[in-house]
């Protein structure tokens, strides 16, 4: 504990070392340092006690705040961040705003910089205060309003998030239309189904982000429920053009939609047109499950049969042997059955394009990097 002590305030005593040298050096008194003032020796006395507190006290007393040292009392705050205690970091924020030498950019800087301290001790409401103080600093408004959305997304205010998002867009270089939809539509997961204001929360995410596919699924879910079979077929069908790779996320849905409107055979076609043009073996998998059920056609075996070939996988041949009727006592295991399915399932699905997170489920919002709308299902082909 000494010793950890020790190395933690090592630079505090190194830089106030440094500055009455520098001091005495400019007076030219001459080329011996001005002797440091009384609290200089209790603060070592302090730290060599293991009394770290007691002896920043005094180090931040020694230092008087000005021009030449502020970055000394920063450094110091900075390395108590790393080590992760928070506290005293803040501390020495809110001593340094307390000091009326501090001219105004010194103060915003310090008062970001303790917005920052705040957001690390998970103290939000008081950052909030902080940054909307900044928000109209030429120098720190950008910088606040990004803190700011971050605070309102892990409190999941929406319409905050929304309205600082809209205020980002017209200041940074980065595009927030994608993540303004997501917002709308963690809006309308919030309200009842079809409720004008789950409607109108649908609608600005695609006005938003025409290409939002989480909105389009969302409103197709809506028309499956008021058993507007066609129509949610065809608001399905739009995620094709909008992002491929999420044509997977909709398929239970309209498979179910084909189920309720009879007409397994335009499932079969349209399962039979996505092998052909985006080749998955999730998609192979559904499309030998229910060909099995609702065909049987030599034609279908002989389609499939070229599909295994093709595209090989544990899955696909253990389904081509089923339809086929080959070897079913040992089909017919299904303990050894569960562990040809556990095997594939097993795989990590989804992946970040932005960070490379890898999980077995869709993330609208990554859980690592916290990218809005970049987890997709890795192709498996």
């Amino acid at each position: 504990m000494l010793w950890n002590t020790l190395f933690l305030l090592l630079p505090v005593a190194a830089a106030s070392g440094w500055w009455l040298g520098w001091r005495a050096a400019k007076k030219r008194t001459s080329l011996k340092c001005k002797n440091p003032p009384s609290d200089y020796f209790k603060g070592l006395n302090y730290l060599i006690n293991e009394q770290p507190d007691h002896a920043t006290s005094i180090f931040l007393k020694v230092l008087d705040v000005n021009s030449e040292t502020i970055e000394v009392h920063y450094a110091l705050a900075s390395l108590f961040l790393k080590r992760g205690e928070v506290d005293r970091a803040i501390h020495i924020y809110q001593n340094l705003l307390a000091r009326p030498t501090l001219n105004r950019d010194q103060r915003s800087e310090t008062l970001y910089y303790l917005a920052q301290g705040y957001l690390k001790a998970g103290v939000l409401d008081r950052a909030e205060g902080l940054l909307n103080d900044l928000v109209n600093d030429a120098d720190y408004a950008l910088l606040s309003l990004k803190s700011l959305l971050n605070i309102f997304q892990q409190q999941r205010e929406w319409n905050s998030a929304i309205d600082v998002a809209r205020r980002l867009q017209k200041r940074d270089s980065h595009n927030y239309s994608v993540q303004i939809a997501h917002y709308y539509c963690e809006l309308a997961e919030q309200q009842p189904t079809q409720s004008t204001a789950w409607s109108r929360a649908i609608k600005a995410a695609l006005s938003s982000d025409r290409n939002c596919v989480r909105a389009t699924l969302m409103l197709g879910n809506g028309l499956l429920d008021l058993e507007r079979y066609p129509q949610a077929l065809n608001t399905f069908k739009k995620i094709e053009k909008q992002d491929a790779a999420f044509v997977y996320e909709a398929l239970p849905a309209m498979l179910r939609c084909w189920e309720l409107m009879e007409k397994p055979g335009q499932a079969m076609a349209y399962l039979n047109a996505l092998m052909t043009h985006s080749p998955s073996l999730a998609v192979l998998s559904l499309y030998a499950e229910l060909g099995a059920r609702v065909d049987g056609s030599d034609e279908f075996k002989s389609q499939l049969k070229e599909y295994v070939l093709h595209y090989p996988s544990l899955q696909g041949i253990l389904s081509l042997l089923k339809v086929e009727g080959v070897c079913q006592s040992l089909l017919g295991d299904r303990a050894l059955t569960g562990a040809v399915m556990s095997a594939e399932s097993s795989a990590l699905n989804y992946r970040c394009n932005q960070c490379g997170f890898q999980g077995h489920s869709l993330h609208w919002q990554c859980p690592s990097c916290q990218t809005w709308g970049q987890v997709r299902r890795v192709n498996d082909l």
